[in-house]
């Protein structure tokens, strides 16, 4: 058996020229449901992981200040992870798709799209990796989405929340109500036995009906089709959140994220690590949802 769907051809060819007349059967998509239900030790994992980032998120607004790039900002907040135990390396699975601790995006560089298969993604420091933090310096009034992933000892926790110089505007605290209320439209469908396509569209018409449809998860073309995704050893496994009819179990962990995409403004969202219980969810990422309006003058 081999996974085909991360094995590069050379190494498949090689192999079968060690074994004549073998024959390869896939068994990647098996391997990869295998790993869709957690076991009670890498909940725990998990859960490791949900409390670093929770603690980066507590320190961040702390070095938050007037004249600081993203490059900056971010640097700072990337070094309290490693002190706290981030391991600093997430593992993808889809084809090309890596990341760098996160994105920590202010207003409008948070717009940009990338191949990165995410609503949100950043312009990056250059075109060579076109997405993530840039050289942009932080103004007041700029939402900030701090979308970060910790990793601690192989399992990874994904997390947003909001923050800005100063007061946010109306406009977008507003938005960030309607992710709100995406995210508890979720979970209340959420439990097992709900599809993930029940899930996605409890979600998705929460956003339609608050008349931001068109925004939500990525905006015209760029918008994807998801609305949360598996978490473990790697950051994007199953249960993935769409229009599948695949049916929620016990013990998955899956990172929920409604994300609003606001041209010239800037992104707006929320996301928590979940883990599917019995009679629902339980957040294992346990952070204060409200935004954090720093002083101008800290």
């Amino acid at each position: 058996g081999l996974e085909l769907d991360v094995l590069p051809v050379t190494a498949y060819e090689r192999l079968l020229g060690l074994l004549p007349g073998a024959e390869a059967e896939d068994v990647g998509r098996a391997i990869v449901r295998q790993r869709a239900v957690k076991s009670p030790y890498e909940i725990e994992r998990i859960a490791a992981a949900a409390a670093l980032v929770d603690a980066v998120w507590d320190f961040a607004p702390r070095v938050l200040r007037a004249g600081l790039t993203e490059a900056e900002f971010a640097g700072l907040v990337e070094a309290e992870a490693r002190r706290l135990g981030h391991q600093g390396v997430i593992r993808m699975r889809g084809f090309n798709q890596e990341m760098f601790y996160g994105q920590l995006l202010t207003g409008p560089s948070a717009t940009a799209p990338s191949f990165l298969d995410t609503p949100l993604a950043g312009t990056g420091l250059s075109p060579a990796v076109a997405q993530g933090v840039s050289f942009r310096r932080i103004a007041a009034g700029d939402p900030i989405v701090f979308d970060f992933v910790a990793v601690r000892e192989g399992y990874t926790a994904d997390f947003t929340r909001m923050l800005s110089l100063g007061p946010l505007p109306e406009a977008v605290r507003d938005v960030y109500t309607v992710a709100l209320e995406v995210q508890a439209a979720a979970v209340a469908t959420a439990r097992p036995g709900a599809t993930c396509r029940a899930v996605y569209e409890s979600a998705v018409a929460v956003a339609e009906r608050r008349g931001l449809g068109a925004h939500f998860m990525g905006c015209g073309p760029e918008q994807v089709r998801f609305i949360g995704h598996g978490v473990g050893l790697e950051l994007d496994e199953l249960p993935v959140l769409t229009t599948s009819d695949a049916p929620l179990e016990e013990g998955m962990v899956f990172a929920l994220e409604p994300k609003f995409v606001l041209p010239g403004v800037g992104a707006v969202g929320v996301e928590n690590t979940f883990v599917v219980e019995r009679d629902g969810l339980r957040a294992l990422t346990r952070a204060p949802e409200e935004p954090v309006e720093v002083p101008l003058g800290a």
